[in-house]
């Protein structure tokens, strides 16, 4: 296997969790991982802090996405309007703006990993970007996002 098939299986793994017909997972339990976390909530729990100054899991959400955005640059996407400070900044969501988040989230995961599966440019600045920079990161907001979904409740 290929390293960006590898970086791509992990990533994957990261936002949908054990793959289908294995019985093992490399870092995430089961199905813990961030696609099923965002669904496993609603809107009110997502708004909810469990403390001053610590984000919510909306929030964490929305800068997920900005995350994304920037991984679909080099396939061809428009870069993000906003800075990364101010993806922290919404921390409560509607219905509709949750069911809208996490529909958005979804869909540009589904083109990242398959920019990432099917890429092969290996110069530093793109392996950074795309490989190695992105699975500890989205790895630190599952991490994060896991236990909120303790603190909140569910």
């Amino acid at each position: 296997m290929s390293l960006q098939k590898s970086a791509a299986k992990l990533f994957r793994e990261a936002f949908e969790g054990r793959e289908e017909g294995k019985d093992y997972t490399w870092f995430v339990e089961g199905k813990e991982a961030i696609l099923p976390t965002l669904d496993g909530i609603d809107a009110m729990t997502a708004s909810h802090s469990p403390g001053s100054g610590l984000p919510t899991l909306a929030a964490h959400a929305y800068h997920l996405r900005y995350i994304l955005q920037w991984l679909n640059v080099p396939a061809g996407d428009v870069p993000p309007t906003e800075n990364w400070e101010s993806t922290w900044a919404k921390e409560t969501v509607t219905d509709e703006e949750w069911d809208a988040l996490r529909a958005e989230i979804r869909e540009r995961f589904d083109r990242a990993v398959k920019w990432m599966a099917g890429n092969e440019d290996w110069s530093v600045d793109n392996a950074h970007m795309m490989f190695l920079a992105p699975l500890p990161h989205v790895a630190y907001h599952l991490g994060a996002m896991r236990v909120l979904v303790k603190l909140v409740g569910s």
